[in-house]
């Protein structure tokens, strides 16, 4: 579970910072 949170969190930052350097993509 500690794993998973911990993923995601991780997902969620690095989503984020893809959206600073304005490289998102929409799938």
């Amino acid at each position: 579970m500690a794993h998973e949170v911990k993923h995601a969190q991780e997902s969620y930052s690095h989503r984020k910072k893809m959206r600073k350097r304005g490289h998102i993509q929409n799938l």
